[in-house]
């Protein structure tokens, strides 16, 4: 049972590429119900920021406070490793950071290598697809993963005992495959929910916005803080 208490640490939440942060709100309203603070960061409108803007922005967020724990889904959860990554001292003030299949070891191979993501990431992309922008999003993470900056970055926090994280991650996620969505040393929790009805290529998606996966998380922290 979650019992209602109001007090540090403030809960931060972030949200993944192509969802605008406001569809965070109800997770937001239910904290407060719960009485914990809580803050939803702000990026562009369908969050297509580059990651390094979004983990700023984050960044922003936490120094406000005193101790945050901060909830990232997809590429949020990235973002907010990929903070810690650029700016070690938020380690400080960030009691644990969960991640919800976020890829911080990367994405897939067979869908970053699928016909359509190296279309969209060449220079002969027609123009017209770049009018959306989850599609300039998902091509600016193409880009990223076609990388290894942003990965070398984290696996030297990887091993950092000052940080703690808790990744999640489901066993037939399709684009973040479950070694992607786990660092070495963070606690890993396996979504034990099943999504029969559902094609596989959607489970990330599912699993992303399944509200039972925040219930677990908040009701964990409840009981540790």
């Amino acid at each position: 049972m979650i019992k209602r208490r109001k007090k540090d640490p403030v809960i931060i939440l972030l949200t993944g590429l192509g969802i605008n942060y406001r569809f965070l709100y109800p997770y937001k309203m239910i904290c407060k119900f719960f009485g914990w603070k809580c803050e939803i960061v702000k990026n562009s409108e369908f969050t297509t920021d580059e990651l390094d803007e979004y983990s700023a922005e984050l960044a922003r967020v936490i120094n406000k406070h005193h101790s945050v724990i901060t909830i990232g889904i997809s590429l949020g959860g990235l973002a907010s490793v990929n903070a810690v990554a650029n700016m070690p001292e938020l380690k400080k003030k960030i009691l644990k950071s969960y991640t919800i299949c976020s890829p911080v070891g990367g994405a897939n191979p067979k869908f970053m290598n699928s016909k359509f993501i190296r279309m969209l990431m060449s220079p002969k992309v027609p123009k017209f697809l770049l009018l959306s922008k989850s599609l300039t999003g998902l091509r600016r993470i193409g880009e990223m993963f076609d990388g290894t900056d942003t990965f070398a970055k984290i696996s030297k926090i990887d091993n950092d005992e000052e940080y703690s994280v808790c990744n999640y991650y489901h066993d037939n996620d399709y684009l973040v495959l479950p070694e992607q969505a786990m660092l070495n040393k963070s606690v890993k929790k396996r979504i034990k929910y099943n999504y029969k009805m559902i094609p596989k290529i959607f489970h990330h998606h599912v699993s992303c916005s399944d509200p039972r996966i925040f219930f677990e998380i908040l009701e964990e922290i409840n009981n540790n803080y």
